[in-house]
């Protein structure tokens, strides 16, 4: 056997064991052991992505597919996100709106006896607040718990299946972008054996899989089959653009991150169309929160959205400078005026960035999209490492790799969680943060340098 193939099948059965350990063997508080394996699985991905055989093709695409049914009947083990899932899928079994439940007070108005009810109310993290996922994932929650109303691996293997499935749906639609926008088919493994991606999307069951595959079923549709060189008014389709907006909107009603790229669409239609688009999506997002509708469902998301902006701090980084700015201005945390300013200034800056764009071809699309989330995440009061996925995923066309360093050093986060109470390490921000503002300076020099040498 030639040691090209020795080297693959080696790097393959390593990675193999490394997944099957995360999946089945690692604890979160072990810091040490889950950084270590995540750097030998980075460094084995990233030989994995360099090889350009195609003959090695069928090779990554199997082991892609298996390095994330490894974790099919795992109990995720760097979150315990699963909790509430479960908990908010019994609830709409029991024939109640998850969105208008507070566990702590469901809990503390009525005796019960189900036992996996206890678990998940003990387990989950969000005990006094509110739901906070959209319709799509309650669906897959309550169909779960529907299957499994008493069993939890039960319950978490279907919702496993769903995220894997997506997950893989979207590496076939990626492939078939890659070739309609004629760019480098290989591109396909950054995302397809990303150990973030695989990690946290299949492992560790974030949702961010399925949201991912909607986006990307959006964009396939959207656009015909003609080379992305074409003028980019004769680019977008108003063929079934009614449809796309309901494609669209599932992705939006499983993560409400899609809702940011909106603008860059809107930049790309003519007046019907977008009027045909965003109605699509408009009756399409009331149809699917129609089972919820009630008064608690707006109270509970508005004390949602007033959580995210106004409480929850983790892995921030211009929220840490004007964090630590306030401490020195007034003495205490100014997240409750700085976090609502911060979500009001990448608001303006996405539509600035729309507005000023030039370039309204589909593959110019990917890269305002990058920017946008780029711009959002910097801005965020929280970013855990699972929202990093969709900008892996946009890195796949734009060619950047600053989303590449920062699937490896977001990492660093899970070192908040080696001691009780949870503490935050700002040196290991620093250092993330560093190495993403470093790495994308390298991607600017490069696009600068091919557009000003194209030779």
């Amino acid at each position: 056997m030639k040691k090209n193939n020795w080297q693959l099948i080696t790097c393959l059965l390593l990675s193999l064991v490394g997944y099957l350990y995360f999946g089945h063997g690692l604890h979160r508080e072990n810091f040490l052991q889950l950084a270590s394996i995540y750097i030998f699985l980075f460094a084995f991905y990233i030989f994995l992505t360099g090889r350009k055989e195609y003959s090695s093709v069928k090779i990554l695409l199997a082991a892609a597919i298996i390095f994330r049914f490894l974790f099919l009947f795992s109990i995720p083990s760097l979150s315990d996100d699963y909790f509430r899932f479960v908990w908010d899928g019994k609830m709409m079994n029991m024939g109640m709106n998850p969105y208008a439940i507070i566990p702590s007070t469901f809990i503390s108005q009525a005796s019960h006896s189900d036992p996996l009810l206890l678990q998940l109310y003990t387990g989950m993290n969000s005990q006094n607040y509110y739901t906070v996922y959209p319709p799509v994932c309650q669906f897959v929650f309550g169909f779960a718990s529907w299957l499994f109303p008493n069993n939890l691996l039960g319950s978490l293997v279907v919702m496993h299946a769903v995220c894997i499935i997506a997950d893989i749906g979207s590496i076939f639609l990626l492939t078939k972008l890659l070739r309609r926008f004629q760019l480098p088919k290989e591109n396909v493994w950054w995302y397809a054996l990303n150990p973030l991606v695989i990690i946290e999307l299949s492992g560790n069951l974030h949702f961010e899989a399925v949201m991912i595959f909607f986006l990307l079923l959006a964009i396939y549709f959207l656009f015909p089959t003609e080379s992305a060189s074409d003028e980019p008014e004769k680019k977008f389709s108003a063929r079934n653009i009614s449809l796309n907006g309901v494609r669209y909107s599932l992705a939006i009603c499983t993560k409400l991150i899609p809702l940011l790229f909106l603008p860059f669409f809107l930049r790309r239609m003519k007046l019907k169309q977008s009027i045909l688009f965003f109605s699509g999506i408009v009756i399409s997002c009331l149809v699917l929160f129609i089972p919820f509708i009630n008064q608690q469902l707006f109270t509970g998301l508005g004390s949602s959205l007033d959580l995210y902006f106004q409480k929850f701090e983790f892995n921030a980084s211009i929220f840490y400078i004007t964090r630590w700015i306030g401490f020195q201005i007034s003495g205490h945390d100014v997240i409750n005026r700085a976090g609502p300013m911060l979500a009001l200034t990448v608001f303006l800056l996405v539509i600035i960035l729309a507005i000023s764009e030039k370039k309204k071809t589909p593959q110019h699309l990917f890269v305002m999209m990058q920017w946008a989330l780029l711009i959002y995440f910097l801005f965020a009061t929280t970013v855990h490492p699972w929202y990093i996925a969709p900008m892996v995923v946009l890195s796949v066309f734009t060619g950047f790799r600053f989303p590449i360093v920062w699937s490896l050093f977001v990492i660093l986060t899970y070192a908040t969680y080696q001691q009780q109470p949870y503490h935050e390490n700002l040196w290991f921000t620093t250092l993330e943060y560093g190495a993403v503002l470093l790495a994308i300076s390298v991607d600017l020099f490069r696009a600068k340098k091919i557009l000003t040498n194209p030779t």
